[in-house]
């Protein structure tokens, strides 16, 4: 069974996401800009990326219990993974420190850290799966 739809559903959600933070972020620097006055779409911002991250966490949660994937599915994934641990994790994190000024963000910071842990641990799995199957289509190979 191909895992392409569940990587493509990640993906989709991962730059949904990633548009909601660039939101956030434009959020408040008109509720900077008018004082606090505008913070509505903040809340509202914030409200739809606590779903988001839920729906990043279940679809992280379902392609981490998954056995069997290709060379190219798997590198994809590392990839996505890769991008979130490193990059969208420390800009969602930035976003929710500028906003703390206008909203109580402390539960959307630890939800934060436990997605990116959870991230970080399949991320590391999927590189120990892909460490062995180099090992074992190349016994002889040297080390990465």
């Amino acid at each position: 069974m191909s895992t392409w739809p569940l990587i493509e559903k990640l993906a989709a959600t991962l730059h949904e996401h990633i548009g909601l933070v660039e939101e956030a972020k434009r959020g408040t620097a008109l509720a900077r800009a008018t004082m606090g006055r505008e913070r509505g779409e903040i809340l509202e911002t914030l409200y739809r990326l606590r779903l988001s991250r839920a729906k990043l966490s279940e679809e992280l949660r379902a392609l981490g219990t998954l056995d069997m994937l290709s060379g190219g599915e798997l590198e994809d994934l590392i990839a996505l993974l890769g991008y979130y641990v490193e990059v969208a994790y420390v800009n969602e994190l930035a976003v929710l420190i500028e906003v703390r000024e206008f909203a109580d963000v402390e539960a959307d910071v630890e939800a934060l850290e436990e997605l990116r842990r959870e991230a970080s641990v399949i991320l590391s799995n999927l590189i120990g799966k892909q460490s062995s199957t180099r090992e074992s289509l190349n016994p002889r190979a040297e080390p990465l």
